[in-house]
């Protein structure tokens, strides 16, 4: 496995970002990417002024290896602000996939968010994605993964999670493919909504 070296995202690393970019939409199922008329790193600060990111480069590579970047804005939850550290890009060059460099990215993101802002910050996103775009549950272990760093409580709540999760897991491998296929579509009609409904 080649070794990966991550660093925080420089405003010298917009043209390495482009490349990564516009080369790496054409090798996935829907090549999609925007393109910029402008530097990067610049174009991406100005949509989001908050906006850390983090960049791979391999030994022996040219260019950059992966990216991910995220960016920090308040949102409210019963009338209080919280900051919400969204999770944005993330590329990782065609030749380099399935080592495991992804996974590093986003744990970087995430770690810088709770860094920034406190574990809090990554179970409450993790709630709000439950509803919105991304990884909701993964992001919610996460958080608590960070919690039972710090306390017993959340190692137990943990713990019970993912005893959950495998006897989830080896119930649904036991049954015919039609359940599967009824019980994702109710969890897609429950996902709508609740989307609906929190966005009406």
């Amino acid at each position: 496995m080649p070794e990966f070296a991550l660093r925080p995202m420089e405003p010298t690393d917009g043209p390495a970002i482009d490349a990564l970019l516009r080369e790496q939409a054409q090798t996935t199922s829907v090549g999609m990417t925007t393109h910029y008329r402008h530097d990067v790193y610049r174009a991406l600060l100005a949509q989001h002024p908050s906006l850390f990111g983090v960049v791979a480069e391999a030994p022996g590579s040219n260019g950059l290896v992966g990216m991910a970047t995220a960016f920090v804005q308040d949102g409210m939850i019963g009338g209080r602000a919280y900051p919400f550290a969204y999770l944005e890009n993330l590329k990782v060059r065609q030749d380099v996939r399935r080592q495991g460099l992804g996974g590093r990215l986003a744990a970087w993101r995430i770690a810088e968010a709770e860094r920034r802002f406190g574990s809090e910050l990554v179970v409450i996103a993790g709630i709000v994605m439950l509803v919105l775009p991304g990884p909701g549950w993964v992001v919610i272990f996460v958080g608590f993964g960070i919690w039972a760093t710090e306390f017993a409580w959340a190692l137990t709540v943990l713990a019970f999670g993912r005893r959950q999760v495998a006897s989830l897991t080896s119930w649904i491998r036991n049954r015919p493919r039609w359940l599967w296929l009824a019980v994702g579509i109710v969890c897609l009609l429950v996902v709508g909504a609740v989307a609906w409904v929190v966005l009406m």
